[in-house]
């Protein structure tokens, strides 16, 4: 049985602009999951790892690792490691922002 995630999660709110958002700690939780929702109607573009963590854009290079897409107006569910997935960071495109609400807990969506 797949297990929910709880309505009583910790969250914080931060803001995505076209510079790469500074580091910012996760809510306090021991949980394995992070549940990141996008309030706004530009996509936002995520990074999940230590205090030194930095989103980047999506580029043309092949095997390039980049940020995890949040699309307009969508929620994802990402796993992480809780020992060391303990901060975010967020960008978008050029001229665009965005709003994401971002929870910790266990679990994933019904």
């Amino acid at each position: 049985m797949q297990t929910l995630f709880s309505a009583k999660s910790p969250g914080i709110s931060v803001a995505a602009t076209d510079a790469a958002l500074s580091a910012v700690a996760l809510p306090a939780g021991s949980g394995n999951t992070i549940r990141v929702v996008n309030e706004s109607a530009d996509i936002a573009f995520i990074a999940i790892g230590s205090s030194a963590v930095a989103a980047t854009l999506p580029t043309t290079g092949a095997g390039t690792i980049t940020s995890a897409a949040v699309q307009p107006l969508r929620e994802i569910y990402m796993r992480r490691d809780p020992t060391s997935d303990t901060h975010i960071s967020t960008i978008c495109r050029s001229t665009k922002t965005a709003t994401l609400s971002v929870y910790v807990g266990d679990g994933g969506s019904n």
